[in-house]
């Protein structure tokens, strides 16, 4: 499959802004810079030359050595000679850059060509209507076909427009709508994307998958939290190795039930060291390390109803504190209060008790006797 892309003349841009630019979007990406290497190659008795960005990387291809990152990016000087006679017109050259972004195990062709359209349209600003698909077909009078795997991508990008569907384009690719997995994966887009526009008819079986799609998500969200997450994490361990899973799992029912049920009691220890395991493994593909972060972020977030009752309850304990304390400073003034207050009266009834005993001793003076 290649992109060809015709650029916009109105926006001027250097040729080392374009490298550039290139390079820094795929560092973004996680994608580890890799320097231009000489045009002489290097332990490599195959070529004369170095003739493509991806000479330089045949020792991480073929396993020899590995990289510091799965993504790598380059810029690379290339020297071509095979076509010497043809160079001057539009199509043949013989040295140039080649602008190149690889995974090692990572992410496949899909991951490819969404990285290299947003780069094309978000990033060097192309038009939608000024980028064209091409896509080998195979040829077979030589035996040669295409898998059906990149008929299903290329599939993708063509339905996949800028902010359309396009799916007039269904009508030159012989038998695909009758074909019911390429209609699951053009279902599974329109789901997934509910503000794009729809150009064209969506065919019949396609929608009827849809129907299907949009159903079970209905039921999945109309599900306690628990089974509803309980499923998604069942999902997932079974396509990330369904071997695997086969062995160990023999009733797939009870796998769910056992999963919602852990999540509800808040035993999920055991899931979040599974996931961390994914997320350590640095040979995992990278898609896989991200469902397995986020699977750790949704088990953490969930509340089962047992730890959110006690949580209401020590709640409820923090106010009756609160309230504890705010009265205490009140009814400890009420009994100063009082306290102050029999203090008042018996130092009055001392006061009188006293004035008394001074006029009986004044009376007994003023009649001659001795108090």
């Amino acid at each position: 499959m290649g992109i060809l892309t015709v650029s916009d003349t109105r926006e001027k841009i250097t040729s080392k802004e374009i490298r550039e630019k290139f390079l820094s979007y795929f560092e973004s990406k996680d994608h580890l810079r890799i320097k231009n290497s000489s045009i002489i190659p290097k332990n490599d008795p195959t070529l004369l030359f170095i003739n493509a960005g991806m000479a330089p990387m045949k020792k991480f291809f073929t396993g020899e050595e590995s990289p510091e990152k799965p993504r790598l990016c380059n810029v690379q000087t290339c020297i071509r000679t095979i076509d010497l006679d043809d160079v001057g017109d539009k199509s043949h050259l013989t040295s140039f850059s080649m602008l190149g972004s690889w995974s090692i195990g990572d992410y496949f062709k899909e991951g490819a060509i969404k990285l290299a359209y947003e780069f094309l349209t978000k990033h060097l600003n192309i038009p939608n209507e000024k980028l064209y698909v091409t896509i080998f077909a195979g040829d077979k009078s030589i035996g040669l076909d295409v898998p059906r795997v990149d008929k299903e991508f290329s599939m993708e990008i063509d339905v996949l427009v800028g902010q359309t569907f396009d799916l007039d384009t269904l009508n030159f690719v012989p038998g695909v709508k009758e074909n019911e997995q390429a209609m699951e994966m053009i279902a599974r887009l329109i789901d997934h994307y509910p503000e794009m526009e729809i150009r064209g008819e969506i065919p019949p079986l396609c929608a009827e998958i849809l129907s299907q799609i949009r159903e079970e998500r209905t039921l999945l969200e109309e599900l306690p939290p628990s089974m509803s997450l309980a499923i998604k994490i069942d999902e997932f361990m079974h396509d990330f190795d369904p071997y695997a899973y086969a062995d160990q799992v023999t009733d797939r029912e009870a796998q769910v039930k056992t999963i919602s049920d852990d999540l509800e009691k808040g035993e999920a220890g055991y899931m979040v060291s599974y996931f961390k395991e994914l997320i350590n493994n640095e040979d995992g593909l990278m898609e896989d390390r991200q469902k397995a972060q986020q699977f750790i972020k949704e088990i953490e977030e969930y509340k089962p109803l047992a730890k959110i009752e006690e949580q209401l309850e020590e709640n409820y304990n923090h106010i009756d504190n609160y309230l504890n304390n705010l009265k205490k400073p009140s009814e400890e003034r009420i009994e100063n209060s009082r306290e102050t207050e029999e203090k008042q009266e018996e130092a009055l009834n001392q006061a009188d008790s006293d004035s008394g005993r001074k006029a009986d001793a004044d009376k007994q003076i003023k009649t001659g006797k001795r108090p």
